[in-house]
């Protein structure tokens, strides 16, 4: 099962030199932000584990010498990001890790992705709507099937995807604004036979953080830019329902200045397919 997350309207391609960094560490009690009072906690117990011990950590791992995790590097973990974060007007590439934690199910291949995305500071005050509308219309393709990530264009085979969103809510707390949604794709080729063929059925969270900051290194130089938290599960629909409560289970286990989140639940209501033209 591979998506491509989101892909943000100031994203194209103009190559510099750049490194991975990122603020975000994974220590035995969760992924913890190393500047900034934001934290996913794990379950407590012997071993480390979000949500459930159904759900393995992909893209860390753990040196038993240093007792310490360790972000896994290169292909698929690591690439190039293209995007304008200086508002200059032009657009820049430098090296970034895909996601700060990607889980996946052993019993049904779901994934939840969690990450840190760094946005330009003409762009941290747009509606939370802005996020959702970006990932629909990035996943509603009629060029090709795109590989995994969020900056990876590898072109797997073509194919034409619709998506509809098929529930939202917005909400805010202390210091963030959020907004949760369910979402479903289908294969327009699969749709035409089958009208109530479905691919994949999503879960989606963006959360814009007042002072949490994404840390890219530029040229030898460490800087920081407004972000906004995504937290996601893509499942096969059959098995959505037993994992959507995993995803609410995971978002409940977020901590923003030492208290969880109010994040809204979500049903089920009819919209339009959203289909690319």
């Amino acid at each position: 099962m591979k998506i491509t997350p989101y892909l943000l309207v100031f994203i194209s391609i103009l190559l510099v030199t750049g490194c991975a960094s990122s603020p975000l560490s994974l220590k035995n009690e969760g992924l913890v932000h190393n500047e900034y009072p934001l934290k996913v906690s794990t379950r407590t117990g012997e071993k480390v584990e979000f949500v459930s011990a159904d759900w393995m950590i992909n893209n860390w791992k753990y040196d038993s010498v240093r007792k310490a995790w360790d972000r896994k590097m290169g292909t698929p973990f690591e690439g190039n990001v293209s995007i304008d974060l200086d508002d200059d007007g032009t657009v820049e590439v430098v090296k970034d890790y895909y996601l700060d934690l990607e889980l996946t199910n052993s019993r049904n291949n779901a994934k939840i992705y969690v990450d840190l995305m760094p946005i330009p500071a003409s762009k941290k005050h747009l509606e939370m709507d802005f996020f959702l509308d970006n990932f629909v219309e990035s996943n509603s393709s009629n060029v090709a099937w795109l590989e995994t990530t969020r900056f990876s264009h590898n072109e797997v085979a073509e194919k034409s995807y619709a998506t509809k969103i098929v529930d939202q809510k917005t909400f805010a707390g202390n210091g963030y604004d959020g907004i949760v949604s369910i979402v479903e794709r289908a294969d327009l080729n699969q749709l035409k036979l089958d009208p109530k063929h479905r691919s994949d059925t999503i879960a989606i969270l963006f959360l814009r953080l007042d002072d949490a900051h994404k840390q890219i290194v530029r040229n030898g130089k460490v800087e920081r830019y407004p972000s906004v938290l995504t937290v996601f599960v893509v499942a096969k629909p059959k098995y959505f329902e037993s994992v959507k409560s995993d995803f609410y289970s995971l978002t409940k286990a977020i901590r923003l200045k030492g208290k969880p989140l109010n994040i809204p639940d979500l049903g089920f209501v009819n919209n339009n397919l959203h289909a690319a033209n």
